[in-house]
């Protein structure tokens, strides 16, 4: 489960994610969990929610395996909606 930097006005800090996730990746990380609780997934919009996911995907390059949660909304139509 990933953590998620932020800058001090609490957008995501792209330059942290890079070096953070580097990091899983350098010490044995068997895989990412990226856009999780841990990485304060409600505080985040739908756009920062993928591009924070699609950062971790490019960061990654295939290294490891990469999950994301898509499950934020309380109908099965609407989380549909948003993970596709």
């Amino acid at each position: 489960m990933m953590l998620t930097p932020f800058t001090d006005d609490n957008s995501i800090d792209y330059t942290g994610l890079d070096s953070l996730t580097d990091f899983y990746v350098s010490t044995g990380a068997n895989g990412l969990f990226a856009n999780c609780y841990s990485s304060e997934m409600n505080f985040l919009s739908q756009e920062e929610r993928v591009q924070l996911t699609k950062a971790v995907v490019d960061i990654s390059a295939g290294r490891v395996p990469m999950i994301s949660t898509g499950t934020f909304y309380t109908t099965t139509d609407e989380n549909i909606d948003f993970i596709k």
